[in-house]
């Protein structure tokens, strides 16, 4: 509901455009920390796991997508040989991510 109301405010006498190629949104998360600093700082956990874990990006559809973006959350090296399958398992096993891979119905009810 809120993101409907969302639209609707943002899209007020302007035109939504659609992307000409695909594309990937990434939005980094940290882990939640309820600490008083925290609370204090960012209003919610929520929103501090959010700063913390870095700005949203969009990535081109491509061959190398998995990899840009393992790579670009910090779970392959820059440079030199990285096992990806390894980088995956890791990316998967980590709590948020693996509740929104499931979510997402790419774990085939594995999660």
């Amino acid at each position: 509901e809120a993101s409907s109301t969302f639209a609707k405010h943002a899209s007020r006498g302007r035109r939504w455009l659609r992307a000409s190629e695909c594309t990937a949104f990434v939005s980094p998360r940290a882990r939640q920390r309820k600490s008083k600093t925290d609370l204090d700082e960012y209003g919610s956990a929520e929103c501090g796991a959010v700063v913390r874990g870095g700005a949203p990006f969009l990535l081109r559809d491509s061959e190398e997508l998995i990899e840009t973006v393992l790579r670009r959350l910090g779970y392959l090296e820059e440079e030199g040989d990285s096992d990806v399958g390894e980088a995956i398992d890791v990316f998967a096993a980590m709590e948020l991510n693996r509740a929104m891979l499931a979510a997402l119905g790419f774990l085939g009810g594995a999660g």
